[in-house]
């Protein structure tokens, strides 16, 4: 079976709270395996550490390192998304600067490519926006450790490492005719939840600015994870980016065969558990 893997940090590891990574498995059943790789707390730094040490990185992953244990399993996943700088943004002891999360971010990227070597491409899902007075009153904080700048400022760092990098495969000519499987994808979550309910008429032109009455802060149970509500907009996002990649015939669901023949084809006759047709 295809496997899927989710990297990231509490926003990927409650997933199945909010629902998002629950559907998403839901969504591949019997065709693709979906693993919560979240490590809730953790920043980009951090990650990165796992990802250069491949004893690390074996202990993170649910299989062999694809390029050292063919004869044992190992294989390369259908895709992998990524989710991260919610710590990263904070200014607090989790705190990475602005440029070092850019630099982390392309150096995962890279690993991401030699070391997971995906099928159908990695998907670089930006964090949403922060309501942080909330923030501030579910964890009692005299100040706040994260705003909702903050989170801008994360959400644009991480779709400028994937322009950048997108520009520097076209120019290297991984085009089209070749693709590896590598291209990086944004998954614009911040803009999704941000304008969740909004007019599109009145979402041009506008200023990015905190408001703590607006809509989106009702999709964040304590300012920072999303609810049930916001956990269908992960899903509903990631899943439009998945269709609109150029990697759609093979990631989708819809083209993935099942494991096992349906039991409606075996009891009418038509195949067998071993899939083969009678």
């Amino acid at each position: 079976m295809e496997v899927i893997l989710l990297l990231g940090a509490s926003l990927v590891e409650y997933g199945y709270v909010s629902g998002w990574v629950s559907r998403l498995a839901a969504h591949y059943g019997r065709r693709a395996t979906v693993h919560n790789l979240g490590l809730s707390g953790y920043n980009s730094r951090w990650l990165l550490q796992i990802f250069q040490d491949d004893a690390l990185l074996q202990r993170y992953l649910p299989y062999p390192l694809p390029r050292r244990a063919e004869a044992a399993g190992g294989r390369r996943p259908l895709y992998v998304t990524l989710l991260l700088g919610s710590n990263d943004c904070s200014v607090g002891a989790q705190h990475v600067p602005v440029e070092e999360y850019k630099s982390n971010l392309h150096a995962i990227l890279g690993l991401i490519r030699t070391k997971l070597r995906p099928k159908g491409g990695i998907y670089f899902m930006t964090i949403p926006p922060i309501d942080h007075n909330k923030w501030r009153d579910a964890w009692r904080l005299a100040m706040t450790d994260r705003t909702f700048d903050g989170s801008r400022r994360y959400r644009d760092a991480m779709a400028d490492v994937v322009t950048a990098d997108t520009r520097q495969r076209r120019d290297a000519n991984h085009t089209q005719k070749h693709r590896d499987g590598g291209d990086v994808f944004v998954v614009d979550l911040f803009y999704a939840i941000l304008y969740h309910g909004v007019p599109r008429a009145a979402t041009e032109g506008s200023a990015v600015v905190y408001d703590p009455q607006a809509p989106w802060t009702r999709l964040l149970y304590d300012g920072l994870h999303v609810n049930n509500e916001g956990g269908e907009i992960f899903f509903a996002t990631l899943l439009d980016a998945l269709r609109r990649s150029p990697y759609a015939q093979i990631i989708m669901a819809e083209h993935l065969p099942y494991v096992f023949p349906s039991f409606e084809a075996i009891l009418a006759g038509k195949a067998t558990v071993s899939g083969s047709k009678l």
